[in-house]
């Protein structure tokens, strides 16, 4: 970059969207002779800001946009916050409920394709069924609530008696258990193209399955990252809440780095940015109707 030119990155950011604006300053020059002498003259451009132009002038090109805040103003946001779960070694308790021993066993059992995965243990590969849920969803209400019914308080009386203070303990009454919590929130969000209709229940379902396909990439390489996470803790072999421990507080910095930035919705809650796929962000094209042929006219 040359000497008199510097860059400078501000957020600029309203309710809705945040983005990154980079302006170029032009610093005082102290030789008069290295100033223009034709004040018509144009002013050198960074050659970084030009690799910068020419980027934001591929994507908003690429949308049908003429500048990058059009782009930006017209992309809409899909938030998602996703409850990310593992099937483990254990089985089922056998006092719950047949209505909860249904929904559960559909969840440990039915497994959608893009949440079937592996991970590198050991020299090689190692299977891991993954399951995604929304976060209010049902399927993730009776998850949780199974853990939750499944767990004893022991409160251990001679350490307060000694010390005048509780010692409480989570014991877990299945080991190995049969769900385990990998995380329990991870907020994403999908940039569409503003045009798009979210309120339609199938626009809605498959942008879901995209934000699911994403975040099942995350928690893979996030499980990579996890020294201290071992194979037997991802089967339940540490209590179903054994893996989120390590992997939750590693999440935020670990989804900075690889999203396209945050967006803050009206709570201030922050979701991490990915764009949609092509297909989701224009509508499908219309063939033009075939012309009609007219019947040969009769020979005179």
């Amino acid at each position: 970059m040359p000497a008199d030119y510097e860059v400078a990155s501000s957020a600029d950011s309203d309710d809705d969207k945040k983005c990154y604006i980079f302006e170029a300053r032009q610093k005082k020059l102290s030789s008069p002779q290295l100033a223009p002498t034709n004040p018509n003259q144009e002013k050198p451009t960074s050659p970084s800001l030009k690799g910068l132009d020419a980027q934001l002038s591929s994507i908003c090109a690429s949308n049908g946009k003429r500048s990058y805040e059009e782009f930006m103003q017209s992309s809409s946001y899909f938030p998602v916050t996703l409850y990310i779960t593992a099937v483990g070694d254990g089985s089922l308790a056998a006092d719950i409920s047949d209505k909860a021993r249904e929904r559960l066993e559909s969840i440990l059992t039915k497994i959608p394709k893009e949440q079937q995965t592996s991970i590198e243990c050991g020299g090689g590969l190692v299977p891991l069924k993954l399951r995604v849920f929304v976060a209010n969803s049902e399927d993730a209400k009776a998850v949780g609530d199974y853990i939750k019914d499944h767990a004893s308080v022991v409160l251990f009386s001679s350490f307060a008696k000694i010390y005048r203070c509780n010692l409480l303990m989570i014991v877990w009454l299945q080991i190995p258990a049969a769900v385990v919590v990998l995380c329990r929130e991870v907020f994403i969000t999908l940039r569409c193209e503003g045009g798009l209709d979210m309120k339609d229940s199938s626009v809605a379902d498959r942008l879901r399955k995209q934000a699911k396909t994403r975040a099942v990439k995350l928690v893979r390489d996030l499980i990579l990252q996890a020294k201290d996470l071992s194979l037997p803790m991802l089967r339940g072999h540490s209590g179903p809440l054994g893996p989120s421990s390590i992997l939750e507080p590693l999440l935020p910095n670990y989804v900075s780095a690889k999203g396209e930035g945050f967006w803050s919705d009206s709570t201030g809650k922050k979701f991490v940015i990915f764009s949609a796929k092509n297909k989701f962000n224009q509508s499908p094209a219309v063939a033009p109707a075939s012309p009609r042929l007219s019947p040969p006219s009769p020979p005179d």
